[in-house]
């Protein structure tokens, strides 16, 4: 039952994963065009403006690195305390014979 647990959230953990990555593509693909449309409508701009905007696209970027973090985060640890607060029985056979638990 825990192998069966872990491997749901695993699955989870992995589609957020999934869905983080094709958000974070669509966003570095909006970036950059609207990267390239400032620069055409602007002109020739100075490096130290250029060096500030990657600064903020990095910040950015990392903003929202970490907010995909966190609600992967809150969605595992949600869904395992789901899994550990839904009643049943627990059964394990070892050593010591066969145990049999209820939840």
């Amino acid at each position: 039952a825990e192998l069966e647990t872990e491997g749901k959230a695993d699955r989870i953990e992995g589609g957020v994963q999934n869905a983080f990555g094709g958000l974070k593509d669509t966003l570095s693909r909006e970036k950059v065009s609207r990267r390239n449309d400032r620069a055409n409508s602007s002109g020739e701009r100075s490096k130290r403006a250029q060096a500030h905007e990657r600064s903020n696209d990095m910040s950015r970027s990392m903003l929202y690195l970490l907010i995909g973090l966190l609600a992967a985060g809150i969605l595992v640890v949600g869904y395992l305390y789901h899994q550990e607060s839904q009643s049943g029985i627990d059964i394990e056979i070892g050593e010591q014979g066969i145990t049999i638990e209820g939840n």
